[in-house]
């Protein structure tokens, strides 16, 4: 006798994988906001001490992976791992 997969079942797999991959997305955005702090305390202090209140900048992904702090560093490994796992699961 053939086994009964419910349909409605492998929607709801499909409907929690795809939260996942959304939740995912949105880590990265805090991950890489988390970067900025140690970079603008730390090694970039000094300049970021000069910049006037308010001032706005984006800072690159490239920017951030050079800043030579540990923690950043770290960061970007966190960083590397999410997208992969995000690329790997929307596979």
């Amino acid at each position: 006798m053939a086994k009964i997969i419910s349909i409605n079942i492998n929607r709801e797999y499909a409907g929690a994988v795809e939260r996942t991959v959304e939740a995912l997305d949105r880590m990265e955005d805090d991950v890489r906001d988390c970067m900025v702090a140690p970079a603008t305390t730390g090694k970039w202090k000094k300049w970021s001490d000069k910049q006037p209140i308010g001032t706005e900048f984006n800072f690159t992904e490239e920017m951030l992976r050079n800043t030579g702090d540990v923690h950043v560093d770290l960061l970007c490994g966190l960083m590397d791992k999410m997208v992969e796992v995000r690329k790997n699961m929307k596979s």
